[in-house]
């Protein structure tokens, strides 16, 4: 995994993101530093912890920031968890990694409910409509955020 940005050791951050998982640490906001707290605040657009945890992840890495939730095919409700390029992105250059948009990139973080069968199927038509439309699709798995693979990922997602 890259350390970039982060400043710590794999095995600091499964140290850390184990304290989390337990309620010991938590976030000073949405996408905060990591500090005494309780678990990060869910997303107004009903984000899951993984999903927060991913984009405290981002931040510390020094990413640019996602649109979060962005809502892709309207009229459809489709959403997508973390979407960078998208129509109307407006990339921070406040970081040190810069990034010209080809084709947009969507994550998506299979939590748990991505189990059910029902819902797997639910999101085939999606992940096709964004492969039609040009979107690059990269699944996030939750042992990829755990790790820290999911930020090497993306890092790599953002720079092809």
């Amino acid at each position: 995994m890259s350390n970039r940005g982060l400043h710590m050791t794999e095995e600091q951050l499964a140290a850390i993101l184990k304290k989390r998982e337990r309620g010991v640490i938590g976030s000073t906001g949405e996408c905060g530093s990591p500090g005494a707290g309780s678990k990060p605040a869910a997303h107004p657009k009903s984000a899951s912890y993984l999903e927060e945890m991913l984009a405290q992840h981002i931040q510390w890495a020094g990413l640019p920031a996602p649109q979060r939730e962005f809502r892709f095919a309207p009229p459809r409700r489709w959403r997508i968890d973390f979407a960078w390029g998208a129509p109307g992105y407006m990339q921070d250059h406040s970081h040190d990694f810069p990034v010209v948009f080809v084709r947009p990139l969507a994550v998506e973080v299979q939590g748990e409910v991505h189990r059910i069968k029902g819902r797997f199927d639910a999101d085939i038509p999606k992940i096709q409509a964004l492969t039609l439309a040009g979107w690059r699709y990269l699944p996030i798995s939750s042992k990829d955020i755990r790790t820290g693979k999911a930020i090497e990922l993306i890092e790599k997602a953002l720079k092809l």
